[in-house]
C-alpha cells in the first residue's frame, strides 16, 4: 500500500513539473512596430522648425518666446488609410490631408485630398517620441521636427 501512495505521489509531482515546464509558457518574440505603426499610434505636435538655406536658422521651437513663426497649434494625426487629421497653424482642423510612405519609409508624400496640392519629404525619420522631414529645394531644405501630444 505505501509503494501506491508514494508512486501516486511521484506521479503527481512529475505531471506538475511536466505541466510547468511545457511550450505554452514560451513567450513570443513581439514583432518591432514599423515606420507606419509609430507614425499612426499618435498624435503629432510641432516641436521645431529649422531653415537651412546656407546656415541653420530655428524658425520655430515649442515653448520658445522669440519664434519667427508660430507653429504652437500645429497637430496632425495619421490614420491607417492614408489619411491625415490635422489642425493647421491657424487653428483651422481639417480632414482632407493624405499621406503616402515611399522608397523604403524615407519619404513621405503629403497631400491633400481633391487638390493638386502634394509634396514629397525627404529624411522621414520617425520613433515613438520623435518624427521627422525635410521639404527639400535647389538652395536648402526646411526641417519640421513634431513629438506627441502630451
Amino acid at each position: 500500500m505505501k509503494q501506491i501512495i508514494r508512486l501516486t505521489a511521484a506521479l503527481f509531482l512529475a505531471s506538475i513539473f511536466a505541466v510547468s515546464c511545457s511550450k505554452k509558457d514560451v513567450v513570443k518574440p513581439v514583432p518591432a512596430p514599423t515606420v507606419k505603426d509609430l507614425l499612426t499610434a499618435k498624435t503629432w505636435q510641432m516641436e521645431e522648425v529649422t531653415d537651412n538655406h546656407g546656415t541653420p536658422v530655428v524658425t520655430y521651437k515649442r515653448g520658445a518666446a522669440d519664434n519667427e513663426e508660430d507653429y504652437s497649434l500645429v497637430r496632425q494625426s495619421f490614420k491607417a488609410d492614408g489619411t491625415i487629421t490635422y489642425v493647421d497653424q491657424f487653428g483651422d482642423a481639417g480632414t482632407n490631408g493624405t499621406y503616402e510612405l515611399l522608397e523604403n519609409n524615407t519619404k513621405i508624400r503629403l497631400g491633400m485630398t481633391g487638390s493638386s496640392l502634394s509634396v514629397v519629404a525627404e529624411s522621414l525619420s520617425v520613433s515613438a517620441t520623435r518624427f521627422s522631414y525635410r521639404l527639400v529645394d535647389q538652395d536648402g531644405y526646411v526641417q519640421f521636427t513634431f513629438s506627441p501630444v502630451q
